[in-house]
Order: structure tokens, then C-alpha cells, then sequence
């Protein structure tokens, strides 16, 4: 089966910024971007908290959302990477279906992370995590 859109713009190398570190370096080889979010910025931090997101193969971070969480950038970028999976798996149509329906039945704030089944559940879930994660970093072709 031919790669949807997003896995295949995955497979092209990356320049991330120093503040990434060494993951971020990582990412870049393995086609994911990490970016700052601007715009995202200058929302009031009551409407965004900070919060990370995955957009495709881009990681954006907002400055202070290491700060809000007591976590580095490096574990703030590390988590949204199975997101990054979940876009290669699904295609962008596919995920953000997905993604909408489990807004619509859940509602946009915690409660989509308590449930295995949305996108936001594999935070919680060790065993989907592990998995999105060795999908991510393996080294073999689909």
C-alpha cells in the first residue's frame, strides 16, 4: 500500500532549532519539524494553557509550556511525538476525523485524555505509547 501524504512527507529530513536538542536533532532525521507557535502566543494563556500540539510531522511548542507543566522541552516534544505516528498511520483526513469525533463525544478538555480509545488517550496508556513510539523510531520501511 502507498504511503498517505503525511508518511510520506515524513520521509524527508528536518532542521530543527537548538533548543530541540539532541532529540530534536533526531526528529529532523526522521522528518519531523519542531517549531515555536507565534500566533499561538498571543492567545491568553487561559484559552491555550500552553499546551503542545502536532499538526502532520510538526511538533509546535509555545514558550512557557515547559515552565507550566515543570517539564523540559525535550519531555514536552517527546510526548507529542506519537501524535506525529498517529498522522503517518491515519493520513490527515483520517486523524482529524478521528480527532473531531473524539472532541464532538468527549469535549475539548481533559476527558479525551482519560479514554484509551481518542488520540489523546495513549498519554495514559503506557502500552499504546510504547507502541506509537517503536512505529516512530523503528528503522524499518512499511
Amino acid at each position: 500500500m502507498p504511503p498517505n501524504l503525511i508518511e510520506w512527507l515524513g520521509g524527508f529530513k528536518r532542521e530543527n532549532p537548538e533548543w530541540s536538542g539532541e532529540l530534536g536533532k533526531e526528529l529532523g532525521e526522521r522528518g519531523t519539524s519542531v517549531r515555536r507557535t507565534p500566533l499561538y502566543d498571543l492567545l491568553p494563556k487561559s484559552w491555550t494553557q500552553s499546551r503542545p500540539f502536532t499538526f502532520g510531522n510538526t511538533i509546535f511548542v509555545p514558550k512557557g509550556s515547559a515552565e507550566r507543566y515543570g517539564k523540559t522541552n525535550e519531555d514536552i516534544i517527546r510526548e507529542e511525538i506519537g501524535h506525529v505516528q498517529q498522522f503517518r498511520n491515519e493520513g490527515l483526513i483520517g486523524f482529524l476525523g478521528k480527532h473531531i469525533w473524539d472532541l464532538a463525544k468527549y469535549g475539548a478538555g481533559e476527558e479525551t485524555y482519560k479514554h484509551k480509545s481518542t488520540h489523546e488517550g495513549y498519554h495514559s496508556d503506557r502500552e499504546q505509547f510504547s507502541t506509537l513510539m517503536g512505529e516512530y523510531f523503528s528503522d524499518k520501511k512499511k
